[in-house]
C-alpha cells in the first residue's frame, strides 16, 4: 500500500501552525507511513525576512508571539520555547522587535520540528514555486497529494514588500505620492529615511542627504494611524453586551443587520465614550492630532480598544453571510478599516518617528486627502493589498480560477475577494458549486469572509486541519 500523501503550499506563520499540529496529531494517533511534502519557494514568508533591516519592527507585543502554545494533542518533539524564552535577552513581553528577529525565530521552530519528525511520517521540502494543481497533482513538481493546503499568505511584491527590494529606484531628492497612511506606509517611509542612513536623535530627526526630498501621503481619512497604547491587557477582556450569545441569538432569526441590531450592543459597551468621533475625527492640525494620540498612548487604554474583543465576536456573524450583504459590505469597507486606522496602530515608537518625519519636512500632509497627487516624481501604493482571489498575481491563483477550481465566495450581491470554500473544514468549491475535499486553504485568501487573517497569531483551523488529515 502505497503512503498517504499531504502537500502544503506556503510556510508563513499560518503553514508552519498547520505543520506543527499535524506532526502533533500523528505523532498521538500513528498511521501507516505519511509523506509531507512542504512547498516553501520563498524559504520564509515576505513578511517576515530574515534579512530585512531592524527597523522594520512586527506590529505585535512580543510576548504575543509562541509557535508551541497548542497542546492538545502536545507538540511531537515536546514544547518548543515562546519569543520570549528564545530571545537572547530579557523581554517584559511589551516589546516591538524587528520582524527579522521574529522570521529568525519562525526559521528556528520549523528546525525544531523537523528534528522531531514522528517516526512513520516524511518532510519533504520543496523550494520551487507552485503554479498548479490540477487532479490533485502539484505542479510543476508533478506529486500527487491526497490532502492539500493552501497556506500561500502574502505574496512576494505585496505592497512595499520587500520593503528594501521596493524601495531601492526610489531617487534621493525626489518628491514621492504614496497612497495610504497605514502600517505598510510606515515601512515605507522609514525604509527611504532611516534606512538611508538618516537617525532620529532626541525626537528629531537627522537627514543623511539620501532621502527622498519629500513625502506626500494621502489616503481616504488623510489621517495616520494612531498608536496602540503601552499598557494594552495581555489577555482577552470579557465583553458585556456585544457577546456571542447575544451575537448567536440575532443570528438565529436570520442574517444580522450590523447597523440595526449591533450598534446599539456597540453603544452599550462602549457607554459613555464617543467611538463616532474617534472613527471619524476632524482634525485641523496633523502634527498636533499625532502629538496628541501619542501622548494617549502613553498614558491611558481608551474603551474604544475593546474593539480587539469586538471584532473577533463580529467574526463570528460575519463568516458565510451571516451578516446582510449591504452590512458586510460596510463592515469590511467602511467600518473595519476605520477602527482599525484607531485600535490597531503602529507601537508608539513608530509613531514618534512619523512624527518626527513631518516635523522635519519630510513628510507633507497638505495633499492627504487629494483623490490624486499631480506633484511628484515618483508614486508608490502604500497600501496593503486588498485580497481578491479572482485579481491574485500568482500563477497558482490565476491557474485555479481560470480551470474553475476555485470561485469567489459572495454574500448575496457582495464579493468581499475571499476564496470561497465550506465551513469547518475550509475546503474550496469551484465555479460549479462542487466541493473539491482535497483542497482546504486558510489565511489570507480567505480575508473578507474572515477577518484578522493578516497577523502572526494562531489560526484555530491549523488544529482542525490537523485532525481531520489524521482522521
Amino acid at each position: 500500500m502505497s503512503a498517504a500523501t499531504v502537500a502544503i503550499i506556503g510556510l508563513g506563520p499560518k503553514g508552519l501552525y498547520c505543520l506543527e499540529r499535524l506532526c502533533a496529531e500523528y505523532a498521538a494517533s500513528p498511521l501507516d507511513e505519511l509523506v509531507v511534502h512542504i512547498f516553501d519557494c520563498r524559504q520564509c514568508s515576505p513578511i517576515y525576512d530574515t534579512t530585512q533591516p531592524d527597523h522594520i519592527l512586527v506590529n505585535v507585543a512580543v510576548g504575543e508571539i509562541d509557535l508551541w502554545d497548542a497542546t492538545d494533542p502536545p507538540p511531537a518533539g515536546g514544547r518548543g520555547p515562546s519569543f520570549m524564552e528564545w530571545y537572547s535577552a530579557p523581554l517584559t513581553g511589551n516589546e516591538y522587535l524587528p520582524r527579522a528577529v521574529v522570521g529568525r525565530y519562525l526559521r528556528d521552530c520549523l528546525q525544531r520540528i523537523l528534528h522531531h519528525v514522528p517516526r512513520g511520517m516524511t518532510i519533504v521540502r520543496h523550494h520551487e514555486e507552485v503554479t498548479d494543481i490540477e487532479d490533485g497533482v502539484v505542479q510543476p513538481a508533478g506529486i500527487r497529494a491526497d490532502r492539500i493546503l493552501l497556506a500561500t499568505g502574502h505574496q512576494r511584491g505585496s505592497g512595499v514588500y520587500p520593503v528594501t527590494e521596493m524601495m531601492r529606484p526610489v531617487p534621493a531628492g525626489s518628491r514621492v505620492a504614496m497612497l495610504g497612511i497605514g502600517l505598510t506606509f510606515i515601512d515605507a517611509v522609514l525604509e527611504l529615511t532611516e534606512g538611508r542612513g538618516g537617525r532620529f536623535v532626541d525626537g528629531a530627526y537627522v537627514r543623511s542627504g539620501k532621502e527622498p526630498a519629500v513625502i506626500y501621503p494621502y489616503s481616504r481619512t488623510g489621517l495616520p494611524m494612531r498608536p496602540k497604547p503601552d499598557a494594552l491587557p495581555a489577555e482577552p477582556r470579557k465583553l458585556r453586551f456585544v457577546t456571542t450569545e447575544a451575537l448567536a441569538e440575532l443570528r438565529s432569526r436570520g442574517q444580522v443587520d450590523f447597523e440595526r441590531d449591533v450598534i446599539p450592543l456597540i453603544d452599550r459597551e462602549l457607554e459613555g465614550f464617543d467611538w463616532r468621533s474617534a472613527i471619524h475625527p476632524v482634525v485641523d492640525d496633523v502634527i498636533q492630532y499625532m502629538e496628541e494620540a501619542i501622548a494617549s498612548a502613553k498614558r491611558e487604554v481608551t474603551p474604544i480598544s475593546l474593539w480587539y474583543e469586538i471584532r473577533t465576536a463580529l467574526n463570528e456573524v460575519l463568516r458565510f453571510g451571516g451578516f446582510t450583504p449591504e452590512s458586510h459590505r460596510a463592515l469590511i469597507e467602511n467600518y473595519f478599516p476605520r477602527f482599525k486606522r484607531v485600535v490597531f496602530g503602529p507601537p508608539v515608537i513608530n509613531a514618534e518617528k512619523i512624527l518626527a518625519l513631518t516635523k522635519a519636512g519630510i513628510i507633507d500632509f497638505r495633499y492627504s486627502r487629494a483623490a490624486r497627487i499631480d506633484d511628484a516624481d515618483v508614486r508608490i501604493d502604500a497600501r496593503f493589498p486588498k485580497t481578491d482571489i479572482t485579481a491574485d498575481p500568482s500563477p497558482l491563483y490565476r491557474n485555479l480560477c481560470r480551470r474553475g477550481t476555485i470561485r469567489p465566495f459572495r454574500n448575496g450581491d457582495y464579493a468581499p475577494g475571499a476564496i470561497d470554500m465550506t465551513p469547518g473544514t475550509q475546503c474550496v468549491i469551484g465555479t460549479d458549486g462542487v466541493v473539491n475535499e482535497t483542497i482546504a486553504v486558510i489565511g489570507i485568501p480567505t480575508e473578507g469572509n474572515f477577518v484578522g487573517n493578516l497577523t502572526i497569531g494562531r489560526d484555530p483551523f491549523a488544529a482542525r486541519w490537523a485532525r481531520e488529515v489524521v482522521t
